[in-house]
């Protein structure tokens, strides 16, 4: 353990569950790249897998990613504390000012067995003469480029993620209201710039990466012009652009309707008749979730899981293969495919939820799928066991989740597990634990499982502690994770 460990995760932007979902994916595609190891140097990719942040970015920092074992992480002396506080990690080594940070970098590939590594070439911070610093000290004439390995990782949010973002334009849209409020004649830039940036900062916005753009009159046909004290006069046109920061993410507004294609489909759900009828409305008041039968078609379904059966590269026919070696749990990290598609831009789909939230202005969220195979003795059960993917924080604002079973799946076959009303008594029972840890409250006890057919939904409240179960049958449990989402959703910032 690390210097300063009391400060371990302070500042995490994030759980650290969160990061090694992250990590877990990097390794994967480490792997598959054919390296052992990786050598991160691009901040934001540092920041994406272990919530690692600075001013002062410019010093040079890497992280090791090992397909196997623990990460370490090599910074500077002087952001040795910050390090610390911000991430998980325990592996931390600082290097001291006037010390060749390359020669610290191949002792710590040395020390810790790593031959073959990539490194990122493609950052800002890494020069090209500190990187052959770096691989003559590691005994090799070049070292392979890795930049390509994170980024395709980054690019489909989480929902942890997605609610930064959401959090990041609400402080934009204040930004913006404040500026616009501000124009008039008399009024000078800076006076606008300040007022977009008091009502960003007070909304909650932390350091933005880029300043407000602000221009007016002849200046404001300028790209990237920023305020010089200009007084506005009568008939002056202004820009302004601002960008809110959550959690390091940005988000800025443009203040356009969505495009008319969108809006035709938006309307078309609007006037499509329900699909949910009195009987699953009032299983939704009560219980907080309902089965949506035959969500996509017979046909849609099987390709879906002929699609998870090639991901995972097990055989439907050979049990030895649905267990692999690899395998960490029973999330598959495949977001992206035509077959994923068909739920995903279902009309029966997106008007079940739009009767759940009350609007057809709705957007489909682009998540994972799960292979959750029968119990061996050598794989036990891997969870999820019951839990809450949101904040406990109250007030807990109102979503939905979603599971699209891929097969007939029955309820000892690893089928999703919840606890039903648990939405009506939670906000007594969370005041009733007082300052006691939520998550580590055992309610299996009064969990049911949902079985479904090929093509079933079920959607639940994200309030209803939720989970996978052991499956006890004779073939995997395969599904798919679809939910709609409204872009007026806020997340609780604080978490517990």
């Amino acid at each position: 353990m690390h210097e300063f460990a009391e400060f371990k995760g302070y500042e995490a932007a994030f759980p650290e569950d969160e990061f090694k979902q992250r990590q877990n994916r990097a390794r994967a595609a480490i792997g598959l790249a054919g390296y052992e190891a990786l050598i991160v140097t691009i901040p934001e990719n540092i920041y994406w897998l272990t919530g690692r942040q600075t001013a002062g970015y410019f010093a040079f920092q890497a992280l090791i990613m090992p397909v196997e074992g623990e990460l370490t992480m090599l910074v500077r002396q002087l952001e040795l504390a910050g390090s610390i506080a911000n991430t998980w990690i325990d592996d931390i080594v600082a290097y001291q000012d006037g010390e060749d940070p390359a020669s610290a970098l191949a002792q710590l590939l040395q020390e810790r067995g790593i031959a073959r590594p990539a490194i990122e070439l493609a950052g800002w911070f890494l020069s090209p003469m500190l990187a052959q610093r770096i691989a003559a000290q590691t005994g090799v004439e070049a070292m392979p480029d890795g930049s390509a390995i994170l980024p395709p990782l980054r690019v489909v949010k989480s929902p942890a993620e997605l609610a930064a973002i959401r959090l990041a334009a609400s402080y934009a849209q204040k930004g913006l209201i404040a500026g616009i409020s501000a124009c008039r004649a008399g009024t000078d830039e800076n006076a606008i710039a300040a007022a977009m940036l008091d009502a960003a900062t007070k909304a909650g916005s932390e350091v933005m990466a880029m300043e407000p753009l602000v221009s007016s009159g002849p200046r404001s046909g300028l790209p990237h012009m920023t305020w010089r004290r200009r007084r506005l006069e009568d008939g002056d046109p202004v820009f302004l652009e601002l960008a809110g920061s959550h959690a390091r993410y940005h988000a800025a507004l443009d203040g356009q309707p969505p495009p008319p294609a969108v809006q035709a489909r938006l309307d078309a759900i609007k006037a499509t008749a329900p699909v949910l009828d009195d009987g699953d409305l009032r299983q939704w008041e009560v219980d907080g979730y309902l089965v949506l039968r035959k969500a996509i078609t017979p046909a849609e379904a099987r390709a879906t899981e002929t699609l998870l059966w090639r991901v995972t590269g097990a055989d439907p026919a050979d049990p030895e293969t649905w267990h692999p070696r690899e395998a960490k749990g029973i999330m598959i990290q495949h977001f992206q495919g035509a077959e994923l598609d068909a739920a995903r831009r279902s009309a029966r789909v997106h008007k079940a939820f739009a009767q759940l939230w009350g609007t057809a202005d709705l957007w489909a969220t682009i998540d994972r799928m799960s292979f959750n195979p029968p119990e061996a003795l050598s794989r036990p059960f891997q969870g999820p066991q019951l839990h809450w993917d949101v904040s406990l924080a109250l007030p807990i604002p109102f979503a939905t989740q979603g599971i699209l079973y891929l097969t007939d799946t029955a309820a000892d076959q690893g089928a999703l597990q919840l606890v039903p009303g648990f939405h009506h008594r939670l906000e007594r029972w969370l005041a009733d634990l007082g300052d006691a840890d939520p998550r580590r409250v055992d309610l299996a006890p009064q969990a049911v499982t949902i079985p479904g057919g090929a093509g079933d939904l079920v959607i639940w409240r994200q309030d209803l502690p939720h989970g996978a179960s052991p499956n006890r049958a004779s073939r995997p449990r395969m599904a798919q994770y679809v939910n709609f989402y409204s872009a007026a959703l806020k997340s609780n910032p604080v978490w517990r």
